[in-house]
């Protein structure tokens, strides 16, 4: 049987040079193109600086992305709630509208609002709209006492997406030589979220007939473990699988199996990768 060492590589800088990936936490960017819309002015997370201390706003889903079928916009929360008595003293106005990628206002899609003075269920001050069609949506927000005084006044951006599913393995190098080493990560490159039992991957090799597992000597994360969970466009912690000097060549693969949440099953996720003799060439990227 053939050993494999396993590392961690927990920056870019720390893969193989030349490597194509091990670049950032992200597969596909699907936020890009909310950079520089015009006259993005977001609601801050966390404290505002004219609210009550420990009152804050957060984003729905913690994201500026969001799937076709979900929500879009923000939710107020505060320590010790539900228990908590607040004299807020606020009235809000969200207005959504539909724009294009430079930001141009296609049509309004509503609005949303509430008034309140003492409020004891803060989990129900929200501002939210449905992410109905994929596309790029705006959201306005003008904040006031109830007496009509401007507090603040935001405009933000979000991305709702047409779920997908796209899940793949990605290494650093096609081909490898024994005693060489090969870069790995899954990348979900879908519209939806993955999950896994092990953020780490198989090492199999094709012999007799059939895929077997080359087993692979304890390290940190196989003691320890831990799982995968990636949302779209994310990708996993990148792992160096070291091919030990007397492995014989012919083909191999990473694999993993996932659970595909907008299919609700598992799915087996593989790239294959061949060892091939010292003195012969090999292919990176």
């Amino acid at each position: 049987m053939v050993a494999l060492v396993l590392a961690v590589l927990p920056t870019a800088a720390a893969a193989d040079a030349g490597a194509p990936i091990c670049n950032g936490d992200d597969a596909v960017d699907y936020a890009a193109p909310l950079t520089g819309m015009p006259g993005a002015h977001p609601l801050p997370e966390g404290e505002l600086p004219f609210g009550p201390r420990n009152f804050s706003v957060e984003t729905l889903g913690w994201s500026h992305v969001a799937l076709v079928g979900s929500s879009i916009g923000y939710s107020f929360s505060g320590k010790n709630s539900p228990y908590r008595v607040l004299d807020l003293g606020w009235r809000t106005r969200a207005t959504a509208w539909a724009v294009d990628r430079d930001g141009r206002v296609r049509r309004k899609l509503g609005s949303r609002g509430w008034k309140v003075g003492k409020v004891k269920e803060l989990s129900k001050l929200t501002l939210s709209f449905p992410a109905d069609r994929p596309g790029f949506v705006r959201v306005d927000v003008r904040i006031a006492t109830l007496a009509g005084r401007r507090l603040g006044t935001y405009r933000d951006y979000f991305r709702v997406l047409a779920r997908s599913n796209e899940v793949t393995i990605a290494t650093d190098r096609s081909t490898v030589h024994p005693g060489e080493a090969i870069v790995g990560q899954v990348e979900n490159r879908g519209a939806g979220s993955i999950s896994g039992r092990s953020g780490l991957l198989e090492v199999e090799r094709f012999a007799g007939g059939t895929w077997e597992a080359v087993p692979q000597p304890p390290s940190p994360e196989s003691i320890t473990g831990y799982g995968l969970f990636l949302g779209p466009g994310e990708a996993s912690r990148c792992h160096r699988y070291l091919i030990p000097a007397e492995a014989p060549p012919g083909a191999y693969r990473l694999a993993t199996t996932v659970r595909i949440a907008n299919l609700s099953r598992k799915e087996l996720i593989t790239r294959s990768f061949e060892v091939v003799p010292a003195g012969s060439g090999t292919d990176i990227g």
